[in-house]
Order: C-alpha cells, then structure tokens, then sequence
C-alpha cells in the first residue's frame, strides 16, 4: 500500500510517497497537481494540505472543528478558507476587495498566496479521485499523533522542530 503526503513547493508540489509494506520514504517534486495524480495511480490516500470543496458565502465546518480540537493559540493555524468566486482575482487588492463585498471578511496575504493552488487542486478532483484524494491539516495531524494534545512550540524553532519529529 502506498501513501502519498503533499504539499505545495516553488517547484509545484512535494510529495513524499510512504510505501507501507517496504517502510520506505520517497519525496519527489511534480510541476502540476494533475501529474502527481498521474504519478500514483495505485495510491490508496493522497493526502494534501490544501482547502478542498469550498463554501460560498460561509465558513467551512472542517475549518471550524479543527480550530476546536487545536485551541488556542494553535487554532490560527488553520487560516479561513477562501469564498471560491475570489481565486481568480489578480491581485491581492482585487482578492480582498471581492471577499469583502461578498462575506464581509479580507483575505489574509497567506491565504492569497496559496490561490493557484487551491484552484489547481480544487480543478484535478474529479469524483472518481474524491475516495483517494483528501485535505489534511498538518497540526491536526500532529494534534492527533500526539494523542489529542496540540504541538507547545512553533514549528520554525528547533523545539518545534523536535516535537513535531518526535
């Protein structure tokens, strides 16, 4: 069985196949999401740090629940999906002022950042990947292997670092 954790990078997306059986790590950059796709067709769960199946006008329950199992201070970690009619906005500017108009609330410069992303993800899922390709939260994620108990340290310090490896 295989199992494959995205991320996007400067180069397109990270991925770091786990093959179960054999125990072994493999990460490998693809320029497009859709050829990750294509890269693993065997993969039983891509798992990809990415909004995926966005909401119009209101906030996603996904994103609601999992501020609530990290609590506070962590909860900012997971930062508001975006209102989909607001990603193909041109600039950051043109974003906020979108989203503002529509949901009353800006993008965040992060958030915005992330726009081609999202849309490239979003646009790849097709049904038939819906069973295989899923959104994860890194400090959910973490919150989860560590029985329920949210990482203390920021994950750019070297405690954090070690925490999150441990």
């Amino acid at each position: 069985m295989e199992i494959i954790g995205v991320d996007g990078c400067p180069g397109g997306w990270l991925a770091v196949s786990y093959d179960v059986e054999a125990g072994t790590l493999t990460p490998r950059v693809h320029p497009y999401f859709a050829a990750l796709l294509a890269a693993y067709p065997n993969a039983s769960c891509v798992a990809v740090d990415i909004p995926i199946g966005l909401a119009e006008g209101e906030p996603r329950r996904c994103d609601r629940a999992a501020r609530r199992v990290l609590g506070k201070p962590k909860a900012s970690s997971v930062f508001p999906a975006p209102d989909p009619r607001v990603l193909t906005a041109a600039t950051y500017e043109q974003a906020s002022e979108r989203s503002y108009a529509l949901i009353g609330r800006k993008v965040t410069k992060q958030g915005f950042a992330i726009f081609p992303k999202i849309l490239e993800v979003n646009w790849a899922l097709t049904p038939a990947l819906q069973g295989r390709v899923f959104e994860v939260h890194p400090e959910v994620c973490f919150w989860a292997l560590a029985g329920g108990r949210p990482m203390e340290h920021a994950k750019r310090t070297k405690e954090g670092f070690e925490e999150r490896r441990a």
